[in-house]
């Protein structure tokens, strides 16, 4: 795809696209879940050039692996995060279940008092309703406003992820906007991690590098990582 001495990867990759056959490009939330996903369309997508079975399982092997790339080092995503995630989720569905208990108390009481007098019950009642319709509307509101901040957050953590092809050969594209990589050429080396604590392998670029044809990574520091890979389909 691009050589030492040779153009921008950048600038080779747009000039192939041009060429291309066919294209596509879609973005998605750097979570682990989507990193099924993204195996499944990359093979969807391939299937056009009529590959082998083998063929598919490296390519999505491949992008299986930058995908993870993005998530885990780009994002920083670990299984601690997102266990401080549910406990917060927990905690507040405890405070929501204390409020309707509460609320189920005050009705217990107005009941109570049905028997002094029709007009005070009824004023009573309506003042329950209108505090039930008070804190509805508050959880609802609170829930929108977590909704609101977690799609916020989660604006900033997306995978980005190109395919096309060009004749019989086939491009990848994945891309973070995540804190990239000091060491392009360290972190491309069998068996280093940055995350020994997530007993992460370190084989990562080792396998998109052995699966793909071509590989070729540029990152900075905060701005994020891409990884551009290609390979031929039906030639050996």
């Amino acid at each position: 795809m691009v050589k030492k001495g040779e153009k921008n990867c950048e600038t080779v990759w747009k000039e192939k696209k041009l060429a291309s056959d066919n294209y596509m490009e879609l973005e998605f939330d750097a979570i682990p879940e989507n990193e099924g996903f993204a195996r499944v369309v990359v093979a969807a997508f391939m299937a056009q050039l009529d590959p082998l079975l083998e063929e598919v399982d490296d390519v999505k092997t491949a992008v299986s692996e930058a995908v993870t790339n993005c998530i885990i080092h780009g994002y920083g995503y670990s299984d601690c995060n997102k266990g401080k995630e549910f406990e917060e989720y927990s905690l507040q569905k405890e405070k929501d279940s204390r409020e309707t208990d509460t609320g189920e108390n005050d009705s217990r009481g107005s009941d109570s008092r049905e028997n002094e007098s029709r007009e005070d019950d009824n004023r009573e009642n309506d003042t329950g309703e209108n505090d039930n319709r008070e804190n509805h509307n508050m959880k609802n509101n609170g829930r929108e406003n977590g909704k609101r901040e977690n799609n916020k957050e989660n604006e900033n953590r997306m995978v980005h992820m190109e395919c096309f092809r060009c004749q019989n050969e086939l491009y990848v594209l994945i891309e973070d906007t995540g804190i990239g990589i000091d060491d392009v050429k360290q972190a491309m080396e069998p068996l280093f991690t940055t995350k020994p604590d997530m007993e992460r392998s370190g084989m990562g670029f080792a396998f998109m590098e052995a699966f793909m044809d071509e590989l070729y990574v540029e990152s900075q520091r905060n701005l994020g990582t891409k990884v551009y890979m290609s390979k031929r389909i039906g030639e050996k």
